[in-house]
């Protein structure tokens, strides 16, 4: 589906509207990853 997407976009707007995707998917993975180490440390200390 994200393929098929990819390879519809044909003009720039679209491009844009899946790298802005991507880097917020990007944001939110680091959020959580970062949370997890906090709780990790928390519970260790």
């Amino acid at each position: 589906m994200f393929v098929a997407s990819r390879l519809n976009s044909t003009n720039s707007q679209d491009n844009n509207y899946w790298d802005s995707v991507v880097k917020w998917k990007n944001e939110v993975i680091i959020q959580i990853r970062n949370s997890v180490i906090l709780c990790i440390k928390a519970n260790i200390a």
